[in-house]
């Protein structure tokens, strides 16, 4: 059954499925790699009657895309479906999404800027293949030149070497036609450049060159390697630190990385980030109106200074609120080789309505930096009977002193990871809201909790534990108790003496004995070792 019939008989669901299919074929090579140059051609048939400065956009867009993100592009068939593309595109890749710059916008710009400026090519996409490296990756911390050379036995093209060492990576790069036109190659094998049959060597990404022995890399000396002055390309260690071997393996290295991550930016490295564990928490804040606490957990240098900053944004990703606070470690309390852990709670007052909310972490003296979001909902607490959010807390007492984390006459400290040592207690806390008045004028309600494990206990505990009558749960109880007012305070201390290190889920209830009304909230916490 040819293609066109089972078109007439699928429809138009089959026929873009089809065309999707196509347009992924033509994006890859006989070997399955992505074909990059065939995708820049897809993306200059897409654009051609669009607007000089879109184009000029899209081009320098295409080498970072994914395979995915490139499909949803080709889909497009519109200018103005491309730019709203553009701006969902880097509105998802902002790196840190409390400020108003976009951070991978702007290094990606400054990039394009230097392709156009060094790399510079009359056709399209306006820069050889060393500036698309540059669009990806940035320039190398090294970068060695070979110049042309002939003799009786071969040609030596101009060529360049690029290095990343923080990568691995080593992108060679030559003038195939001595036009200016600089093209890398692509490692395709294992073997050693003596082993390997001259036509099994290096080859252009595209496959437009065939296949091109690689007799000037064969050749090349070895202080080119090493760099002249020692090292690696000029850099000053110990020429034994990068042998040759290495060199080779950092060639293979680069075309594994076009195919894991098409672009990398400074932020992206762990030693660039600031890591930190968040949970967002809600409590009744008035008629309508919910308190929403975003708290943050994270290690502190002793001698830096850091600026939790949280930003409420609307669905139409116009800001609603914002918090910034400055975070300084005690003195005394760290130095340069210890760290702290700290706590922040950035509260805010919102209605009920669906919210994205931003949270990031900076360390202000080295400019690191993480950031998190996730789409929230405020708890809806009038009326009928409700608990807060389960909050596992660093510590409950009673309030001292004027404190961020006083909630009433006591002082609750949130413990964000929900991450405890074993045999230990884990204080949890919560509020209820909307408890019945009986004829006393006195609130009265029963809480009862289970603690059930996500982990599997030690052989052979489990059944000394849970004896039958609660069959699953490891810890359970039940109490009853009084209010003065509609609205009340609950903590506990879980005892954990019996549990094992893993990970376990928190289930309380809460019933009104006076309606009998009912509601519940569960909550996970880890225990280590």
């Amino acid at each position: 059954m040819n293609q066109a019939t089972i078109c007439r008989r699928l429809g138009f669901a089959a026929v873009l499925v089809l065309l999707i299919g196509s347009s992924h074929a033509f994006a890859q090579e006989d070997d399955g790699r992505r074909d990059y140059q065939e995708e820049s051609r897809q993306v200059y048939r897409l654009t051609r009657t669009f607007s000089d400065a879109t184009r000029a956009e899209l081009a320098a867009l295409q080498p970072v895309l994914t395979s995915d993100e490139l499909l949803d592009l080709l889909a497009l068939r519109s200018e103005d479906s491309c730019k709203r593309w553009i701006v969902e595109y880097w509105r998802s890749h902002d790196p840190l999404l409390t400020t108003v710059e976009n951070e991978a916008r702007n290094e990606h710009e400054r990039r394009v800027g230097i392709a156009r400026d060094r790399f510079a090519r009359q056709e399209w996409p306006g820069w050889d293949q060393r500036g698309e490296v540059c669009i990806r990756y940035g320039m190398p911390a090294a970068r060695d030149t070979v110049t042309a050379d002939a003799t009786i036995e071969s040609y030596v093209r101009p060529g360049e070497y690029w290095f990343y060492p923080t990568l691995g990576v080593t992108a060679q790069f030559e003038d195939a036609y001595g036009n200016g036109n600089y093209t890398y190659y692509l490692e395709h094998v294992e073997l050693p450049m003596f082993e390997r049959k001259s036509n099994e060597r290096l080859r252009m990404p595209s496959g437009e060159w065939g296949v091109m022995p690689d007799r000037d890399l064969d050749n090349m000396p070895l202080d080119l390697v090493q760099g002249l002055k020692g090292g690696v390309f000029d850099i000053p260690t110990p020429s034994s630190e990068f042998e040759y071997a290495e060199f080779e393996r950092s060639l293979r290295n680069f075309g594994a990385l076009l195919e894991a991550q098409p672009v990398i930016y400074p932020f992206d490295f762990d030693g660039a980030r600031v890591p930190f564990e968040y949970d967002v928490a809600f409590f009744r804040g008035g008629e309508g109106v919910d308190r929403v606490d975003l708290n943050a957990e994270f290690d502190a240098n002793g001698n830096l200074t850091y600026r939790a900053t949280a930003v409420v944004y609307d669905l139409d990703h116009s800001e609603v609120a914002r918090e910034s606070f400055p975070v300084t470690v005690p003195a005394g309390s760290a130095d340069a080789e210890t760290s702290v852990p700290m706590i922040v709670q950035l509260p805010f007052m919102l209605s009920a309505a669906s919210y994205d909310i931003a949270v990031s972490i900076e360390e202000v003296e080295t400019g690191r930096f993480t950031s998190y979001n996730r789409v929230i909902r405020p708890d809806k607490f009038d009326g009928a009977l409700a608990l807060s959010t389960v909050c596992f807390s660093n510590g409950i007492q009673p309030a001292k002193d004027q404190s961020s984390f006083n909630r009433g006459s006591l002082e609750v400290v949130p413990k964000p990871s929900a991450r405890y040592p074993v045999k230990t207690r884990v204080p949890v806390y919560f509020e209820v809201y909307n408890l019945a008045r009986d004829g006393q004028g006195s609130c009265r309600y029963t809480v009862s909790y289970r603690v059930t494990s996500k982990t599997p206990p030690p052989k052979g505990l489990w059944k000394k534990l849970t004896g039958g009558d609660d069959e699953g749960a490891a810890l359970t109880s039940r109490f009853q108790t009084t209010a003065s007012g509609p609205h009340d305070v609950v903590y506990v201390f879980l005892k954990t003496e019996e549990l094992w290190p893993g990970e376990f889920e928190f289930d309380v209830s809460v019933v009104d004995d006076v309606t009998r009304a009912e509601t519940r909230r569960t909550g996970q916490f880890k225990l280590i070792e």
